[in-house]
């Protein structure tokens, strides 16, 4: 019979290769950090070449005037990466901001996932917050890429970046119509109506009081349509 410490060196072999198997399968499909050759990267080919000498000017007078490093990745896809891990991995690899005050940011974009980060340095984090990076991927990047412009969206995140940490930036929030609003106003005040007048009603027929209150409720909110 198989002695125990057999055994036991066998489970220990087997774990040994599994966690291995494991560790090399994560190697294999972490998404390599391209080298950087300049300040916008646009590995997707989805900006046009103006564009990308526009925002990286942008950023390299920005750099110039307050020595913060911004930088922009755009990637086909990240390849079954995880987001935030492959955004931090791209910023220390390319070391953005200075050494000892570590004021870099990276916006990052993966076209297929459909995906955007802004990675910032610990140097910025009290200017550039998450509420505030988060404000400008919902506010001023996503309503461009729904329209399908995806230069309009990176050159507006970049701005925003840009502004913010300058501390000029304001959130652009959409305007909340109008027509919406009354529509809303007129449909509360038709089940408030409608309430007050089953109750009213109940004292006459407790059943057909609360059926009375719902359809005039009903009526007073569709006639508006």
């Amino acid at each position: 019979m198989e002695s125990k410490k057999n055994r036991c060196s066998r489970v220990l072999f087997l774990v040994s290769i599994l966690t291995l198997a494991l560790a090399c399968t994560g190697l294999v499909h972490a998404l390599d950090v391209p080298p950087m050759t300049g300040r916008v990267m646009d590995l997707a080919h989805v900006l046009p070449a103006l564009s990308v000498e526009s925002m990286s000017a942008r950023l390299a007078a920005h750099e110039t005037a307050t020595s913060n490093q911004v930088a922009a990745l755009i990637v086909p896809s990240l390849q079954g990466d995880v987001l935030e891990e492959f955004s931090h991995r791209v910023a220390t690899t390319w070391k953005l901001g200075q050494k000892g005050i570590d004021n870099g940011v990276l916006l990052l974009v993966a076209i297929q996932e459909r995906k955007v980060r802004i990675e910032v340095g610990y140097g910025l984090e009290g200017t550039l917050t998450d509420a505030r990076s988060a404000r400008i991927i919902r506010n001023e990047v996503i309503p461009h890429f729904r329209a399908g412009d995806l230069p309009g969206g990176v050159a507006a995140g970049i701005h925003a970046i840009v502004r913010t940490i300058e501390g000029t930036y304001q959130a652009t929030e959409r305007p909340v119509s109008r027509e919406g609003t009354d529509r809303l106003v007129q449909v509360m005040t038709a089940i408030i109506v409608g309430v007050v007048l089953g109750f009213v009603l109940m004292n006459v027929n407790r059943f057909l009081g609360p059926i009375a209150g719902t359809g005039l409720s009903l009526l007073l909110a569709l006639k508006g349509d």
